[in-house]
């Protein structure tokens, strides 16, 4: 029979901080283990509850079964970083060499030379956009004639949003997070399924438990029965000599002992099959090895509790807190989510658009003569600084911006 605080959520979390404790440290010798003096039998007695907690300390697929989870709710972590802002570094140096093809030029080969490096955050949100803030940097040195300034210094800031509003959109931005829904969902199913695996052993171990206790008392029975078999038979045999009794009756009160003894025997291989199925139920093999010579003994005795329960309360019970049903449910909106997100994805992809940025330029100014580039002759320059090209793209010196929206049809769809 089943105990109520099994099936609470009190006992679980109470349960599993026991097992962690203390469970896992016991060594098998604090166990009541006593010799029978047969053949070096010992016997070992065990409580419901000392059952129990052998069967989920021993479990292996309970111990499979815990990871699962675990995995679980590192995927819900997973989706989750998908909202972590992103820091990104891009630098890049570059030489090129070409060819002149302008009479103009002052050298055969232009020479160019330029590194820059850009430095970018980004950030999904959860509405199903994006969000990003981008310092752009570069130096540029060239030999081509007619430049006014030489090297150039050149900074940009720049900031991007974009939003879909048809497909990947939806009230509550619940397609935006569709990972994370999703591997929620997940984890409220596999804890389910684990709690589902928990109420098995337990329910299996309270049913080789009390049919251990059946079986014992069965053969307690069976050998009181043997016992009044026997008596009657040496009544008869002192009747039949008295000559009260007709001989017949000797056979008949031989055959109840035989037929006593045979019971015996049943109620003993019973007996035997039903402590086999417990040990290996509780998996009393990882804690001892070899369990052939292990009598277990039952020290619990059942209890009637009376109950009166409908047929309505025992199914709302049922469909209350069985962590099957639980798990269908969770499952059925996991499903039902899938479902509503793919008919969005059927939506055209329809997205706005908005951009700033702001640019700023520096570096030395070149002086020709006759304050004219096309002479080619530089007298002198002014020197420039790359912090400058810095500040006014920062201090937002040249503002820009822009907005639109792009459609996106899939040709089938036109």
């Amino acid at each position: 029979m089943r105990k109520n605080f099994l099936y609470t959520s009190v006992f679980f979390s109470l349960f599993f901080s026991f097992i962690s404790q203390n469970l896992f440290s016991l060594p098998y010798n604090q166990e009541k283990v006593q010799n029978l003096g047969l053949e070096g039998e010992k016997v070992l007695e065990l409580s419901l509850e000392d059952c129990i907690l052998k069967a989920i300390k021993n479990n292996l697929t309970l111990k499979a079964e815990m990871l699962t989870p675990e995995i679980a709710d590192w995927n819900v972590k997973m989706a989750s970083e998908k909202f972590f802002p992103s820091l990104s570094f891009n630098y890049n140096d570059q030489n090129t060499r070409t060819a002149s093809y302008s009479f103009l030029e002052a050298s055969d080969v232009v020479v160019t030379k330029q590194n820059d490096y850009t430095i970018q955050l980004s950030q999904n949100i959860p509405s199903g956009g994006s969000f990003s803030l981008s310092l752009y940097n570069y130096v540029n040195d060239s030999n081509r004639s007619f430049q006014t300034i030489n090297p150039r210094f050149g900074s940009t800031l720049r900031m991007n949003f974009s939003q879909p509003l048809l497909k990947d959109f939806g009230f509550g931005f619940k397609f935006g997070r569709k990972d994370i829904i999703i591997a929620s969902y997940n984890r409220e199913i596999s804890e389910e399924n684990f709690n589902k695996v928990i109420e098995d052993i337990i329910y299996n171990v309270e049913v080789a438990y009390w049919n251990l206790v059946y079986s014992r008392e069965n053969l307690k029975v069976r050998q009181q029965s043997l016992k009044l078999a026997q008596e009657l038979l040496e009544k008869n045999k002192a009747e039949i000599e008295a000559g009260t009794l007709p001989p017949i009756e000797l056979l008949t009160a031989e055959s109840e002992v035989s037929t006593r003894e045979a019971d015996i025997l049943e109620a003993e291989a019973l007996v035997k099959n039903c402590e086999d199925q417990l040990k290996t139920i509780i998996n009393l093999i990882a804690e001892i090895g070899n369990v052939k010579n292990i009598r277990i003994v039952p020290v619990d005795s059942p209890t009637l509790e009376k109950r009166e329960v409908s047929y309505e309360e025992a199914l709302n019970i049922a469909l209350q807190k069985r962590p099957d049903i639980k798990a269908l449910r969770v499952d059925l909106k996991n499903k039902e989510f899938n479902l509503s997100y793919s008919r969005n994805q059927l939506l055209p992809d329809l997205r706005f658009t908005l951009s700033y940025w702001s640019p700023g330029i520096s570096g030395d100014q070149l002086l020709y003569l006759n304050n004219n580039p096309l002479t080619g002759i530089i007298i002198g320059k002014i020197p420039g600084k790359k912090s400058d090209a810095l500040k006014d793209a920062l201090n937002s010196r040249f503002k820009n911006w822009a907005m639109g929206f792009t459609l996106t049809l899939p040709v089938s769809n036109v």
